[in-house]
């Protein structure tokens, strides 16, 4: 599983829209369209992302074998 792939996971599993996780985690809708789309992001707004679903990145990345 790809950290993309774990992010989108964790948001569907916890019931939370795009809009949701947007103004939870201060990053843009677009890029969180972008990153479910398989695009690569950087390192701060994938820190945003996971922390805003309860992640610290580092467990994160462990979750997915990295």
């Amino acid at each position: 599983m790809t950290i993309n792939q774990f992010i989108k996971a964790q948001r569907e599993r916890k019931g939370m829209s795009i809009d949701g996780l947007a103004f939870a985690s201060s990053v843009s809708r677009a890029t969180i369209y972008r990153m479910e789309a398989g695009k690569d992001l950087d390192i701060k707004s994938l820190e945003r992302l996971t922390l805003a679903l309860g992640y610290p990145l580092s467990a994160a990345l462990k979750k997915c074998g990295k």
